[in-house]
């Protein structure tokens, strides 16, 4: 069993894309999905994750706690809980995104970013190849 965060930006990310790129990396349904209840990315990581019969944690925003630092605390925890994390990056270096990438860096999780250049390569093999793998 793997636990598996699914994060990235809410838009711009087809569910096509999302469900190739997850079904490449053979999660199962003995793995548990981490999300963080948004919408875009995180609500087809909990699409994928019941179409799949895997486990699905949702991680909200702290309500006690005021923003922005609600999120970076839900950020940390997600990095926190996961063996590995799937981050769907645009390239915005003040997103939640890099911010998750970054904690999740911090504790020495495999980090696999997947770039906007990938979104027209349709062999998801050639895709897999070209991840930007972190540890």
């Amino acid at each position: 069993m793997s636990k598996v965060a699914v994060v990235g930006n809410k838009d711009g990310w087809s569910k096509d894309f999302v469900f190739n790129v997850l079904n490449s990396h053979k999660i199962t349904k003995n793995d548990i999905i981490i999300s963080g209840g948004s919408a875009g990315i995180d609500s087809y990581a909990q699409e994928f994750a019941e179409e799949k019969g895997c486990q699905i944690r949702i991680i909200y925003p702290d309500p006690e706690i005021s923003a922005p630092q609600k999120y970076f605390y839900r950020n940390e925890r997600i990095a926190e809980m996961c063996d590995k994390m799937i981050a769907f990056d645009k390239g915005d270096e003040n997103s939640g995104t890099k911010n998750k990438i970054m904690y999740a860096q911090k504790f020495g999780k495999e980090v696999i970013i997947i770039d906007e250049e990938m979104i027209d390569i349709s062999d998801i093999p050639a895709r897999r190849l070209k991840l930007t793998k972190q540890k």
